[in-house]
């Protein structure tokens, strides 16, 4: 029985047929629900895209055994065959799905021009390959790449099923596609993959005012830092008594300066891919906005517009992947100046000073730990590699031993024993054994002994908390004008030097 709060917010108080178009009072005369609605709080852009990566079928390619007579196979085969070239063995990555070449069988449905009849038949004609248009009451085919065949056929490697959406509340693009690949093994994958693109990522709005302001500052430091280098480059040439490449080899190439120079290079890549990610950005709006503004321009004019926006969003889907991926290089830069700076401090130099003692230790007991593992992950492989897939190739068996060796894989030999109890008592003991017990602990034995050395040397020198004592002392003895900043000693014996 309908209530009076469910009449009241459908609007279905009057007189009203029940295949009529439901209207939320809210929405005024809207219809619900909206054409291209997705998930109540997205819209499709666009329409929807399926494409496919097909083989090349031809009898040349069939595999027979060793004989004379190859047509007397080939005619016992019945068929041509469509080898999978790009074929996956193992679950698909996310790389994997990202990455679509050599697309072809194009087809669109776009909801903003089609109607949903118009849209049902597309379905079907892709199905049966518009064998059937007579039975339809239609002359027209609407699946323009079946060519009297059906739009999904065995010449097919991969499948793709996509479309764009956008979010107002976090002004978000989201790519949504579905992946198929079909093995030639009767298997296929599927893989449920969707991407975002921040609409106004990088662009000169309110929203990102915070954002600018801290890319600002950075880059005034990493101008100061540059200037300095410069500088000090400068003054060794300057003072240098010899040719200048033997002046920068003897003086200033080194571990300290390098990182310095990587760290600059990679953040000024950074900052570059950042302002044509921001160029990039800003055509994807462009391409956004003649989309809304062409739907009433006709299906192949529309299309075009559809077909450049997907390949624009595309592009700078892409160039914000590489912003990441060498944005994520920083860190690892800023852990290198770290370890610079604790240089500075002998108690915090207790970390690079042990890794240098005892690397050479640590060199030559790594070429015996490699050997041992390599050889066992080569043995995983040939053992288990055809039923398991974390043994299948020798990275897989490499990854796998490494969680073993860290405990993350609780159910590794459960997973072993499943193709062979005595294989896996044999391979897991040893490796447990062997890696495990024995080399895991000896190198955890030399990293120890070096750092009980480096650390009973360190004890008599001076603690950080002292260094920032004197370094407060000398602050106000210098802002009293009782003593001279070394940095100004410096420059007097360097100007001496010069003249």
């Amino acid at each position: 029985r309908r209530s009076e709060d469910v009449l009241s917010v459908f609007d279905l108080g009057g007189a009203r047929e029940p295949n009529q178009t439901w209207y939320i009072n809210s929405y005024g005369s809207d219809p619900v629900p909206n054409a291209a609605e997705y998930l109540h709080f997205n819209r499709i852009v666009g329409g929807l895209r399926f494409r496919q990566r097909v083989s090349p079928s031809s009898t040349s390619s069939c595999k027979f055994p060793s004989f004379r007579n190859r047509d007397a196979f080939n005619r016992w085969y019945g068929k041509a065959c469509v080898p999978n070239h790009q074929e996956i063995a193992y679950p698909p990555e996310l790389g994997d799905a990202e990455v679509f070449t050599d697309a072809s069988r194009l087809e669109w449905m776009i909801p903003a021009v089609d109607s949903f009849e118009r849209i049902m038949e597309q379905v079907l004609d892709m199905e049966d390959g518009c064998s059937q248009l007579a039975a339809k009451n239609r002359s027209e085919c609407y699946c323009q790449s079946c060519a009297n065949l059906p739009w999904l056929r065995e010449d097919v490697q991969r499948l793709e099923v996509a479309m764009i959406s956008y979010n107002a509340h976090y002004g978000l693009l989201t790519y949504t596609g579905v992946h198929f690949w079909f093995l030639r093994g009767g298997r296929f994958h599927k893989r449920l993959e969707m991407t975002s693109v921040f609409v106004n990522s990088a662009q000169p709005v309110a929203e990102n005012s915070l954002t600018g302001a801290f890319s600002g500052l950075w880059a005034v430091l990493l101008l100061w830092v540059f200037i300095a280098e410069v500088r000090e480059i400068g003054q060794i040439l300057v003072n240098a008594d010899t040719s200048w490449y033997r002046a920068l080899l003897e003086e200033y190439i080194g571990f300290s300066n390098a990182v310095d120079w990587i760290s600059f290079i990679i953040a000024t890549v950074v900052a570059s891919i950042f302002f044509v990610l921001a160029i990039q950005t800003a055509h994807l709006q462009a391409k956004m906005k003649d989309l809304l503004m062409g739907a009433g321009n006709g299906r192949e004019a529309y299309l075009d517009l559809v077909s450049s926006f997907f390949a624009e969003y595309e592009a700078t889907y892409a160039q914000e992947s590489t912003y990441r991926v060498m944005l994520s290089a920083y860190p690892l830069m800023l852990i290198l100046r770290l370890l610079k700076s604790f240089d500075a401090q002998p108690r915090l130099a207790i970390i690079t000073e042990t890794l240098r003692e005892a690397s050479q230790d640590m060199l030559h007991f790594s070429l015996a730990l490699s050997a041992m593992v390599v050889c066992l992950c080569l043995e995983g492989v040939l053992l288990f590699g055809r039923d398991i897939e974390d043994m299948g190739n020798f990275a897989r068996a490499f990854h796998f031993a490494f969680r073993i060796i860290f405990s993350e894989e609780e159910d590794a030999f459960h997973k072993l024993e499943q193709v062979s109890r005595l294989a896996a008592y044999g391979w897991f003991t040893i490796f447990t054994v062997l890696v495990v017990i024995i080399l895991l602990n000896m190198l955890l034995a030399i990293i120890m002994d070096n750092y009980m050395m480096v650390k009973k040397r360190s004890q008599s020198l001076e603690s950080l908390p002292h260094q920032i004592r004197e370094m407060w002392r000398r602050w106000r003895m210098s802002r009293r004008k009782e003593r001279v900043k070394l940095d100004q000693i410096w420059a007097a014996f360097a100007e001496d030097a010069v003249y």
